[in-house]
């Protein structure tokens, strides 16, 4: 009994010793945000004059005077320091991310609580050691840097360089995190400093063309020179396009970036993500996600929108949306409700139709979101902020809005309080449903239904309870183009958010079905695509291909290195190579690799694939899968194992979880061209030193690969700079 309560005093007394340091840095943090920098960082002497010691930052700016250092705290061979006066980063002499450019100077020259941060990142010394450690950091611990801050740019070089902007509470988690050896990027990258600086200038933007850049990494003639020689940078520079691995010498950095991106992609985690700012490349997927100044106010919502915002909403108006659906939960408890509803709307649209986001409470204000909806769903009984009205606006300017029980429907609809009368005979928290088979169903109460005596034609009943009181109304607003379904039940909820005891629990459980069904039939007035009879996906093998003996030799020599009994391990998923086809089912995180079977047992035309295949290392071997969640992790493991002269690409039938950047969806219907494929670009190279052409360069190679297929000519010269 002694022991356990030493041992329990210890526990306790090391946590409380843990917060008491946590905040203490979250102090200092705060109280120097303006004067001196905060460094997180591995383990060197500390001196009092910095200028004595060497250890100027190599990506920060030199000052005249001196620069202090003051020990803050040493934990684990790292390190907290105070340095004076603040660091000073200069923009103009780095690159920002592409999704990043519309509203970079904004956000760097507005006042606000947010500060910037300095990472420095280093290539590992050995990948495969690295590898291990952080995929042996529990999923409870890791803190991802994209979770908690927003890059703004990046600086290729020895160390890497990445400006964030973040909060100082964020900072302060990233910086534990740093300390306890849990903050990861998904790139191998080994973060070896985090400090907070002061900017100056703005950062190169690759696509600007309002005016000339401080700093610029292309001349015009160099631009055209590039894209003149698109045909010879495909074959001569990429060693394979989805993926990106710009490949250093030993005294290089290694960077890995994804297609379509200008940096290092962080997220891990395409259809883009309309919550994400202009990047309607990112959206998905570029990393980045700027928080312009909140627009509402709690005390005179209505106030706070100012009329040039709505107008502008208004002429932006979108009768083909992109195909995406936001979930509104409220402020609290907001990402468990999200899993919650986004696993009922699945159950209900159509596979491959829609890509679907949680809306944060703050990214409503922050967001240009409106835009790139197709239907906004609000699964909240309280909407704070203002933001009722930007909803309200939303909606009457072309929306479509599924409201369930939310303060919404006052600005449309009378509601009534649910009176305990009739023949209703189920508990006060549940409502009977009349169905159009002419039975009943049990749902959670709202405790309201609608008044319609007093509304004209552009309100329908869809749903009533067994006193004729109705539950659903649909309202439409044709000239407005404007589409919502009002619900005072909980359509959202399954029985467990209900289980206050077995009678109710029981009644709610039986009609779950009957509650999807309702779904459904709102998001069919609601004009979305429902889902069909769609049989489950099964995951598939995976079938390799190459041109011949010597590179399937060489392929396989380099992943021997991190194989272990014929397993290639990686974050995501584990290959199992197998020379045959074996009774083996092909798993999320286990993936069957057949190296020597049958491809007449595989929907894919090998024989035209490489009848039309004309390069000298690019798709040279072929990984085929039928169904995959994302073809994106299958070089997980091998990016860095892979030659310069061996070309591998990853295709597949379908996706069921298909990855854009940032977190994005990448909707995966068969017949999509699907593959991911190895880039390997020395950084010394022209095109090296300027990767944010990469995906400029992939996108015309595509137009002119489809330029060449029969119905498809065009007139114009993609490769003319001046079409």
């Amino acid at each position: 009994m002694f022991i356990t309560l030493c041992y329990a005093f210890l526990t306790y007394y090391l946590d409380w010793s843990r917060r008491c340091v946590d905040a203490l840095l979250q102090e200092k943090v705060k109280l120097n945000m303006t004067t001196a920098s905060i460094a997180f960082r591995t383990l060197h002497k500390v001196y009092s004059n910095l200028s004595k010691s060497n250890q100027y930052c190599s990506l920060t700016e030199h000052f005249a005077g001196d620069l202090s250092q003051q020990e803050l705290l040493m934990e684990k061979m790292k390190q907290v320091v105070k340095i004076g006066p603040k660091m000073l980063v200069n923009l103009r002499k780095w690159t920002s991310y592409l999704a990043s450019q519309s509203e970079c100077q904004s956000a760097i020259c507005r006042p606000s609580e947010q500060m910037f941060v300095l990472l420095e990142a280093l290539k590992p010394e050995d990948e495969g050691d690295f590898l291990s450690r952080s995929l042996s950091i529990s999923h409870s611990k890791r803190v991802k840097v994209v979770d908690y801050a927003t890059p703004i740019a990046w600086r290729s070089g020895s160390p890497f360089g990445i400006i964030l902007r973040c909060l100082p509470d964020n900072y302060c988690i990233m910086g534990r995190a740093f300390l306890d050896g849990c903050l990861v990027m998904d790139d191998v990258l080994e973060i070896h400093q985090l400090i907070s600086v002061a900017v100056d200038g703005e950062p190169t933007h690759l696509l600007r063309t309002d005016r000339q850049s401080d700093y610029s990494l292309m001349t015009d003639d160099l631009s055209r020179s590039l894209l003149e020689k698109v045909p010879s940078l495909l074959e001569e520079q990429f060693a394979s396009t989805s993926k990106i691995s710009p490949m250093l010498n030993e005294k290089e950095l290694g960077t890995h970036m994804q297609a379509g991106g200008d940096g290092p992609d962080i997220s891990h985690k395409d259809i883009v993500n309309p919550i994400k700012d202009d990047r309607l490349d990112d959206t998905q997927n570029t990393i980045i996600q700027l928080t312009p100044n909140t627009a509402g106010s709690s005390n005179n919502p209505s106030a706070d929108f100012k009329e040039d915002k709505i107008t502008n909403l208004i002429k932006k108006r979108q009768h083909g949306k992109p195909p995406n659906i936001l979930i509104y939960c409220g402020k609290k408890d907001s990402n468990r409700l999200f899993e919650d509803v986004k696993s009922a709307i699945e159950l209900c649209v159509g596979r491959h139709c829609y890509a679907i986001y949680h809306l944060k409470h703050d990214q409503v204000l922050s967001q240009p979101w409106q835009d790139n909806t197709e239907l906004l769903v609000i699964a909240s009984e309280k909407l704070y902020d203002g933001i009722d009205i930007l909803f309200k606006v939303y909606l009457e300017v072309g929306g479509k809005v599924l409201s369930f029980c939310s303060p919404l429907d006052k600005y449309y609809v009378l509601k009534q309080a649910m009176a305990k009368q009739g023949t209703c005979t189920a508990p006060s928290s549940v409502d009977m449903v009349k169905m159009d088979s002419g039975t009943n169903a049990a749902v959670i109460s709202g405790g309201s239904w609608y008044n319609l005596s007093s509304v004209g034609a552009n309100y329908s009943v869809l749903y009533q309870n067994c006193n004729n009181q109705p539950l659903v109304v649909k309202y439409c607003d044709s000239e407005n183009h404007a589409l919502a379904v009002f619900s005072q039940i909980h359509l959202e909820k399954d029985a467990k958010e209900m289980a206050i005891n077995p009678e109710i629990f029981s009644l709610l459980k039986q009609s779950n079905t009957s509650r999807i069904m309702i779904i459904q039939n709102l998001l069919d007035h609601l004009q979305m695509e429902i889902a069909t009879n769609d049989a489950d996906l099964v995951l598939t093998p995976c079938y390799v291909y190459a041109w011949n003996k010597a590179t399937q030799d060489s392929f396989f020599k380099c992943l021997s290195t991190r194989m272990t009994d014929n397993c290639l391990k990686s974050r995501e998923v584990t290959l199992k190579f197998e020379k045959h086809s074996v009774d083996m089912q092909a798993l999320a995180n286990l993936l069957p690799v057949i190296t020597d079977g049958d491809w007449g047992e595989v929907p894919f035309n090998l024989d035209t694939y490489c009848h039309c295949l004309n390069t000298q290392t690019m798709g040279k071997v072929v990984m085929y899968v039928d169904v995959i969640p994302s073809t994106m992790n299958i070089f997980d493991g091998m990016m860095f194992q892979i030659s310069n002269d061996i070309g591998v690409i990853c295709i597949a039938g379908q996706q069921s979880a298909g990855k854009g950047r940032g977190g994005n969806n990448w909707l995966s219907p068969q017949g999509c061209a699907m593959f991911s494929t190895l880039i390997k670009i020395p950084l010394g190279s022209e095109l090296g030193r300027r990767p944010g052409f990469i995906q400029h360069i992939a996108s015309l190679a595509v137009v002119q690969a489809v330029k060449t297929m029969k119905g498809y000519e065009v007139s114009c010269n993609v490769f003319d700079m001046s079409t």
